[in-house]
């Protein structure tokens, strides 16, 4: 396996564990006991899968297996992590080390453990919580979009809060008061912060304490500005916003591993401005919206979906202001959405 100083079998091993074992060393030209070479030919081929697999190999494993460190089993297993997170965010698995010599970060990779969950959108595994960034304007949050994140976690069994930046753009405080009361009742926890003025910080550290959280948001929310003040070493690029489309460009391409604490980490992800709930049934919708449960057992129908039936009471709370007319207007575009699919 890992420890072998055979090169074949450190190739194997890693296709086992990263590639479900559909590929093999005999599956490529020029591995050879005891060394591995470049195939230029197979390299040059980008076009092909076999070819992006060989690269990501060497990229992430040959400085640390290969040369002067293949006929040694001690690895690193510190910068061998890194690399391999580089590669593909979905290899964050946690393994368990047989720690060799603790003052250089050496020892050997016994096995990797069970993820206890696994996200595809954005690319991470085994996290314990999800922070929603959004700024509070330039650009505006889109709170459909936020609702469907909530629902996603929520469908994965993972907490996630939401965290509104860019505060000291709002001097009156008025839309911070606004974004609260869209989720009075929500059971979601509202967060808002400023790294410029350094406002919020201590609830985020708070709130991120002894947990892996994904941080996950669109482009521009300002995800890398909180990293780099949560992260100081991380040297996050922070872009600037688009005139023409008015949101943030794009500056992280990968999900990246920061450590900010004793058991604390966070997952750093490309901004995204869509999110499709695959899957999702139109009829358990209503049960991820928290604020709608006082009202169950209250409407004129047992089965009320509270969108055409009378006699609603979750619709009469919304025309009361009682639940956020925001929350339920998502509610009423993402049910539909999911009966149209169901359709088809």
């Amino acid at each position: 396996g890992i420890s072998s100083n055979n090169a074949k079998e450190r190739f194997n091993y890693f296709c086992k564990v990263y590639l479900g074992g559909e590929y093999t060393a005999d599956d490529f030209t020029d591995i050879k006991d005891g060394s591995i070479s470049e195939s230029q030919e197979l390299l040059n081929d980008a076009g092909t899968k076999a070819s992006k697999i060989y690269a990501a190999f060497f990229t992430a494993l040959g400085r640390h297996y290969m040369s002067s460190k293949l006929d040694r089993k001690d690895v690193d297993i510190s910068s061998v992590i890194s690399s391999i997170n580089e590669i593909n965010s979905q290899m964050e698995d946690i393994a368990e080390l047989d720690v060799t010599d603790a003052e250089t970060h050496t020892g050997n990779i016994v096995r990797l453990l069970p993820r206890k969950n696994s996200l595809i959108r954005p690319a991470s595994a085994n996290v314990d919580s999800a922070l929603l960034v959004f700024s509070v304007k330039d650009p505006l949050p889109s709170f459909n979009l936020i609702d469907r994140l909530l629902i996603g976690y929520d469908r994965l069994g993972i907490p996630a809060s939401v965290a509104f930046s860019k505060t000291d753009l709002d001097g009156d405080e008025s839309l911070c008061r606004e974004y609260l009361d869209i989720y009075r009742d929500s059971g979601v926890r509202v967060v808002f912060f400023s790294t410029r003025q350094e406002r919020g910080i201590d609830e985020l550290l708070d709130l991120l304490d002894g947990r892996t959280t994904v941080i996950t948001g669109p482009s521009g929310a300002g995800k890398s500005s909180l990293i780099n003040r949560l992260a100081p070493g991380a040297g996050m690029e922070v872009g600037e916003l688009s005139r023409k489309l008015g949101r943030g460009r794009n500056t992280t391409r990968h999900t990246e591993l920061f450590c900010i604490g004793e058991n604390t980490f966070i997952l750093d992800t490309p901004g995204f401005t869509s999110y499709q709930l695959d899957g999702a049934d139109k009829d358990s919708l209503k049960y991820y919206y928290r604020e709608f449960d006082a009202y169950r057992g209250k409407c004129r129908f047992d089965d009320c979906v509270h969108i055409g039936e009378t006699s609603c009471a979750v619709k009469d709370a919304v025309s009361e202001g009682r639940i956020s007319r925001v929350r339920y207007d998502n509610y009423r575009l993402i049910y539909g959405e999911l009966d149209s699919a169901r359709k088809y």
